[in-house]
């Protein structure tokens, strides 16, 4: 039973902190320059998750802020290219 609440107890959880750290990385960067913010909030996403990596994610940060900056090119590309 303690292992059947402790999977249910991280299944909950460990979303909940991403959202924590994305609402938070959010609002520590808003008083920034807008064209710095993504960089800026990357970076802080990043660092605060990394205190959590075996649970988060197994990324260097090099790869990751590369995936990143890419997915938000070709969101941005899509979006042009839909007239958005």
């Amino acid at each position: 039973m303690k292992v059947v609440i402790f999977i249910i107890a991280i299944w909950i959880l460990f979303p909940a902190g991403r959202y924590y750290f994305a609402i938070k990385t959010f609002m520590d960067t808003y008083r920034y320059p807008e064209e710095s913010r993504f960089g800026l909030r990357l970076g802080q996403w990043y660092e605060l998750t990394s205190h959590y990596r075996k649970q988060l994610f197994d990324q260097d940060k090099n790869e990751y802020l590369t995936g990143k900056t890419n997915e938000r090119k070709n969101q941005a590309a899509l979006q042009h290219s839909v007239g958005h």
